[in-house]
């Protein structure tokens, strides 16, 4: 008959124990009951040495921890050894081979027993033999302590121990372990070694300091400040120098750790070399002009913004150079376009030549070139602008012919009451025209009188009255897109207004005309048929996804004329376009001016975007009044998203609004890869801005989505704004309602003065 788990043999004792004996027993039965354990007692013959009797007092709480109550479970040896798995008796039959041998007295071991229930308990015994003072065993007794939970705990440890070692092997990202603060490596994966183009050997036992991969000391400065205070780093981007010297990007996320009672560093790094020179390559393009080289006019109205915040140096002013090319169209008539764009590269590159190092030359657009200076006076201004005219009076061969290129140039210098950057283009714009008048090669310094002698007046009603019967106005559409993957969502279609004599006149020039005359509410009906015949197009072909949302602008006028819900309704039936895929955008003050309009038009079924949001009042009473389906979030508040963290929060907390109301939310404005990789983390699903495609013409739109629906998804930015982008409807002069407000053509801008 074996004995239960881990029988041993033990010290000598008194096999019969005396009257005291039992008290004592009762006492240390007690006391095991109390530890949440049980206990059994085997009476041994000291004759039969060899022999273990089947009857064993077993413990009432050792019974209970089988499952059983005392009355149910025999104090019976063979019974209890029944309990144990049959893998796991055979170290019980060990533990009394060992007895019987005389070879232990003691017992200690683990094992796994059948609860009465079928669930299998592991239980750890602990026990002695006792012999009499012939060294004959006469008594055996054993603890039992149900030990599953701790079992249970240590194989999920080693099954996780198990798993982290295998991840930690087989991850295709670099990841280290290294003892804290020393740095020194303790252990390094695969693609680690391979990163760096190391061995093991070269590698473990090393400090990081030790092998030279820090290219700037300071972010390892900034890893470890981290560390101490916050005990984890994540995503800090650093350069890393590999075997041969060369570097790469990695962001890095490292967390603390107690290893064995020992601080250490777990560091994972991922490899963004690729994707900042895809960013960069982006940057290129938003923040460059691809022909000339130079910078472009989203980053002249960056430098021009930043004159605000930071005003020149005291005794230094800020002067404005507005150059235009003199006779391009002819020489693009006569010679052609390519012989057109050599003389604009070769006159940027000779006025570049001719600023200083410190000065900002950008190409704003078409035939005209910005220069932003610093300095002391207007007599300075001058003399440049001077330089800048003697430096072109060369000649040029282009297409076997020699031109000399000029240009004319309106000035504009800060003084006290200068406030807005934009004043100085603008002036310096209007003395452009005035130079130009004069037969060009000439330049002009903004005398403050230019404005009203200059300008032709563009607010005249006659011709916005005309322009529809003309065919001088279209509606271009700006993608709205998903920014998980980059798909179009929807888009907005926008107005644009092409004078046959005046070019591209600004939407917020003549729109404020349009309000005021009336004139609105046609052209208002006019886009709007325009835009949902179109997208019902769309729609038929197959060109945009069913659950496509055109948004479409409403005024004040609109909203709160006669009939303005039962005109939508008959132009959504004309135009075969469902209501669901209309989405008419409003401000907020607007909305909030004509609440009956809004639910008239919320029981078409058509959608209801605020535009502007976070520009006005809008609140959480408002929302509920207005019943929105969409928040666009103003691009004021996307502009510095990378960099404030004030607009951070305040776009962090209007996403989790939109959420928490079920409504979209779209992110405007948005222009750079730091905005996106923002707003992706912050959980915005939609955005709308240049970094993804300028407003576009129906049949762009429709050659992007269909470059994008035959192309692999790719979620890259570069990739999606090479798509949209490479229909631009940037060579035909539209505005970029997703980014900054474009300048328009000069005659347009001088009509607002």
């Amino acid at each position: 008959m074996s004995a239960p788990a881990g029988t041993v043999h033990g010290p000598a004792a008194d096999p019969g124990g005396g009257p005291e004996a039992r008290p004592r027993d009762a006492q240390l039965d007690l006391a095991i009951r109390s530890s949440k354990g049980g206990l059994w007692d085997l009476q041994l013959d000291p004759e039969k040495s060899l022999l273990l009797p089947d009857h064993c007092d077993i413990s009432d709480s050792l019974k209970e921890l089988i499952g059983y109550r005392p009355d149910e479970f025999p104090d019976s040896l063979q019974a209890f050894r029944e309990r144990v798995l049959p893998e796991d008796r055979h170290l019980m039959d060990q533990a009394v081979a060992e007895h019987l041998a005389g070879r232990d007295d003691h017992h200690d071991m683990e094992y796994r027993l059948r609860h009465r229930d079928g669930s299998v308990r592991w239980f750890r015994s602990c026990g002695q033999v006792l012999r009499d003072e012939l060294d004959r065993p006469v008594r055996w007794i054993g603890i039992e302590w149900d030990v599953t939970e701790r079992c249970l705990r240590e194989e999920a440890l080693r099954r996780s121990e198990k798993k982290f070692s295998a991840l930690f092997a087989l991850s295709p990202e670099p990841i280290a372990l290294l003892s804290f603060p020393e740095g020194r490596f303790l252990e390094v994966n695969r693609a680690f070694l391979r990163q760096l183009g190391r061995s093991s050997e070269e590698v473990v036992g090393r400090r990081d300091l030790d092998l030279g991969l820090w290219r700037d000391r300071r972010a390892r400065r900034e890893l470890m400040r981290r560390l101490i205070r916050d005990g984890r780093c994540e995503d800090l981007l650093c350069w890393v120098r590999c075997r041969h010297g060369e570097m790469r990007a990695i962001e890095i996320t490292a967390g603390r750790l107690l290893l064995d009672g020992a601080d250490c560093l777990l560091v994972a790094g991922r490899d963004v070399t690729s994707e900042l020179a895809a960013e960069e390559q982006l940057l290129s393009k938003a923040y460059y002009d691809p022909l000339t080289g130079l910078p472009n006019r989203t980053m002249a109205e960056e430098r021009l913004g930043r004159t605000v915040e930071s005003p020149p140096r005291e005794g230094r002013r800020t002067a404005v150079l507005f150059i235009d090319l003199d006779r391009l169209k002819a020489i693009n008539d006569s010679l052609g376009h390519r012989a057109g764009d050599e003389v604009l590269v070769a006159t940027a590159r000779r006025l570049r030549d001719s600023l200083r190092p410190k000065d900002f030359l950008a190409r704003f657009g078409g035939d005209e070139l910005v220069a932003v200076l610093e300095v002391h006076d207007e007599e300075e201004a001058v003399r440049i602008g001077q330089r800048l005219l003697e430096g072109l009076w060369r000649p040029l061969d282009v297409a076997g012919t020699t031109v000399y290129p000029t240009v004319s140039i309106g000035i504009a210098v800060s003084d006290d009451n200068t406030r807005q950057p934009w004043d100085l283009v603008r002036f310096a714009d209007v003395a452009m025209y005035r130079a130009k008048r004069s037969a060009g090669n000439a330049l002009q310094l903004f005398d403050g009188d230019v404005t009203q002698q200059e300008v032709p007046d563009l607010t005249a009603e006659g011709d916005l009255h005309l322009s529809i019967e003309r065919d001088e106005l279209k509606v271009v559409y700006q993608p709205i897109v998903r920014l998980d993957d980059l798909s179009v969502w929807g888009a907005e279609a926008l107005l644009r207004w092409y004078h046959p004599v005046r070019g591209s006149v600004p939407p917020a020039e003549f729109i404020p005309v349009a309000e005021a005359t009336g004139l609105i509410l046609p052209i208002g009906r006019w886009v709007l048929e325009q835009a949902c015949g179109q997208a019902a197009a769309w729609l038929r072909d197959g060109v945009v996804d069913h659950d496509f949302v055109l948004n479409v602008n409403v005024s004040a006028r609109q909203l709160q004329g006669v009939g303005f819900a039962e005109q939508v309704a008959a132009v959504l039936r004309d135009s075969g376009l469902p209501a669901a895929n209309l989405q008419l955008e409003l401000t907020e003050r607007v909305a909030l001016q004509a609440p009956a309009g809004v639910q008239a038009l919320k029981a078409l079924g058509v959608g209801l975007a605020i535009d502007d949001f976070g520009e006005g009042y809008a609140s959480l009473s408002y929302l509920r009044k207005l019943t929105a389906d969409c928040l666009k979030v103003d691009r004021g508040f996307t502009h510095d998203l990378a960099f404030n963290p004030v607009d951070r929060s305040l776009v962090r907390t209007v996403i989790y609004l939109a959420d928490s109301l079920d409504l979209h939310l779209v992110a405007e404005g948005v222009e750079t890869p730091e905005q996106l990789r923002c707003l992706r983390q912050m959980g915005c699903r939609l955005g709308q801005g240049f970094l993804f495609a300028e407003p576009l013409t129906a049949v762009q739109l429709a050659e992007a989505t269909r470059g994008r629906r035959s192309a692999q998804p790719a979620p890259s930015v570069p990739r999606l704004s090479a798509t949209l982008l490479s229909s631009s409807s940037a060579e035909n002069g539209l505005e970029r309602n997703g980014g900054s407000p474009p300048r328009a053509p000069r005659v347009a801008r001088m009509s607002s003065r």
